[in-house]
């Protein structure tokens, strides 16, 4: 066979090896070109669905309207000075002109405030306010006070005018040591802004000290005073009284002792007088009070004894009987209200965060922490098979002593981040109003154990019963 012949022969395989090969290249192009269609439909879905979860870390979403935190309403003159204490001791000041419409237009007369704060993670979880950072999933907030502070005219919503601001102390129960101030913008994005100041609540100490040198000063005013008092009982149940009637009985200041005068208050059982100097006028009042015990078979006599003389004055004794009683309403009243708010003010802050805000909205004094630093796990719950494919189901850690809540959007897909040593509670909000929810004890026994995925039990109630364990 010539060389040509033979050369042709082997260019006419090779040809046909390489249209065969290139039939079976183009199909699999199509499968390529086909799995590569599917995975950008599947990029997609993943992007959305990463943007979806996402909105929901972001956002503000209340658990259950009906559980959401009240506003404090408050109305006020714009073109005046005002400031507004809360029951916390947080304090706000406004300064004329500080308020404008979303034009820019200055505002006029009466405006309304609203404010919400957030001291603990009840008040968090009920409000919804999100404790991730947009910026950083693996990261979330824990809060030293929280607030939140609107403003309206006749229902339009105001704004702070530029170069204007609002002064705020908000109130710390927490350290606030390390951590930042954040706003949340377009109410989903919180930023780090301003930096603030950790004051002592001067307010608050100054207010308790007067308070008591008026109660001091209430006392001495009272043992300054005579005591002049008759003897009542009906007579058919205490006939002793019989020969005492109408007689007027004087309690000398320097006797007069608080122990006496929440002795006279009280309705005696019987009472006995006893002569110590006649020429002197000197006598001693003795009362006795049988009364049970709660849970208990026997009584206890009570006694009470006070050294008194007689006392006569112009007054008549109907006169004098109103005199004594309203003597006694005066006191219990201004006692009463001086013990009131010397409790009303025990119960506020004894530090504040000081700073100054200029856009209405939610401000938070935080401190960024890790999830990075907690465990991951793969959780289920057993709550799951009753669930239908279309119900969602909220999930949320709880850490108590960070002041913080963490939503998992997407705790059925990714892991949850738990952690051994931070008390730590997970709670789901389920379709029919009830929290299933693990306590601290059950976690950490799962985390010791070192397990990667875990089928957490549930004790489950309803949300308004479980939010008032927190």
């Amino acid at each position: 066979m010539s060389f040509w012949l033979i050369a042709l022969m082997v260019n006419y395989t090779v040809i046909n090896s390489i249209k065969i090969y290139m039939k079976q290249l183009s199909k699999v192009g199509k499968i390529a070109s086909l799995l590569f269609f599917v995975s950008i439909i599947g990029l997609i879905i993943g992007l959305r669905r990463c943007r979806k979860y996402d909105s929901y870390i972001s956002r503000i979403e209340p658990i259950d309207s009906k559980f959401d935190i009240p506003f404090i309403l408050f109305e006020l003159d714009a073109n005046r000075d005002t400031t507004l204490i809360l029951g916390t001791g947080t304090s706000l000041k406004f300064l004329s002109g500080t308020f404008v419409t979303k034009n820019g237009k200055s505002v006029n007369g009466k405006i309304q405030i609203k404010v919400k704060e957030f001291h603990d993670p009840a008040t968090i979880l009920r409000a919804g306010i999100p404790m991730r950072l947009k910026s950083d999933r693996d990261a979330f907030l824990q809060s030293s006070g929280m607030l939140e502070i609107r403003a309206y005219l006749n229902d339009e919503e105001l704004e702070v005018g530029s170069g204007k601001a609002i002064s705020a102390e908000l109130a710390s129960f927490r350290s606030s040591k390390e951590h930042r101030l954040y706003f949340l913008k377009n109410n989903n994005d919180w930023q780090p802004r301003d930096t603030f100041l950790t004051v002592p609540n001067a307010r608050k100490k100054y207010r308790i000290n007067e308070l008591n040198k008026l109660r001091s000063l209430n006392y001495k005013i009272e043992r300054n005073a005579d005591i002049v008092f008759e003897l009542y009982g009906d007579e058919e149940y205490a006939p002793e009284l019989e020969p005492w009637k109408g007689q007027k009985w004087k309690i000398a200041k320097e006797d007069v002792s608080p122990t006496v005068r929440e002795a006279l208050r009280i309705n005696w059982d019987s009472v006995k007088i006893v002569q110590v100097n006649d020429k002197k006028f000197k006598y001693k009042l003795f009362f006795w009070k049988t009364m049970f015990l709660p849970f208990e078979d026997s009584s206890v006599t009570k006694k009470f004894v006070v050294d008194v003389t007689p006392f006569n004055e112009t007054l008549t004794k109907g006169e004098l009987a109103i005199e004594m009683k309203n003597r006694f309403l005066k006191e219990d009243s201004v006692k009463k209200e001086i013990e009131f708010e010397i409790a009303r003010l025990n119960k506020e802050a004894d530090l504040m965060n000081s700073f100054k805000i200029n856009q209405m909205g939610i401000w938070n004094v935080d401190r960024a922490l890790r999830l990075t630093d907690f465990i991951p796990i793969k959780a289920s719950f057993d709550f799951e098979s009753t669930l239908k494919k279309s119900q969602r189901v909220r999930l949320f850690c709880i850490l108590k002593d960070d002041n913080s809540v963490i939503d998992f959007p997407n705790w059925q897909n990714e892991p949850i981040y738990l952690s051994k040593d931070r008390p730590t509670q997970i709670v789901a909000v389920l379709p029919n109003g009830n929290a299933a929810y693990v306590d601290f004890v059950a976690i950490q026994n799962q985390l010791y154990q070192k397990h990667t995925a875990v089928t957490f039990p549930t004790r489950k109630m309803p949300i308004k019963d479980f939010l008032t364990l927190l």
